[in-house]
């Protein structure tokens, strides 16, 4: 799944069909993953819910990255639900998930240039 995103990026295959294969994929490996294994699972959500967002599905993003944080803490979720929140328009859910990304991130300089570049493209 991740392989087909990052052709997606690449521009090598920047159909929709190329970021949909990887949400499929996702889907997959969650069926897969053993029960005993949150850990897993909550990796495989949030490789979708990133997907969800880049295929512009947000909603779909949202229900799958909340699911994901239910399992566990990953501050990589909060990112993808603040870019989804805004993209759907709603300000005040995108800016307390932003918050909470600035904070977490907060001496991660890399992470948080990757992020405005990301948030620019979502509030035009």
């Amino acid at each position: 799944a991740y392989e087909y995103e990052m052709f997606y990026f690449a521009g090598y295959h920047a159909e929709q069909e190329m970021i949909d294969r990887a949400v499929q994929l996702y889907d997959k490996a969650y069926a897969l993953a053993p029960a005993e294994s949150p850990y897993w699972k909550e990796c495989v959500l949030q490789g979708k819910g990133r997907s969800q967002f880049y295929a512009k599905r947000y909603q779909d993003s949202i229900d799958t990255l909340i699911l994901a944080l239910s399992m566990s803490d990953d501050p990589i979720c909060y990112i993808f639900l603040s870019l989804d929140y805004y993209a759907l328009g709603n300000l005040e859910s995108g800016a307390a998930w932003e918050a909470k990304v600035r904070e977490v991130f907060a001496n991660n300089e890399r992470v948080l240039e990757q992020f405005e570049e990301l948030l620019s493209e979502v509030k035009k």
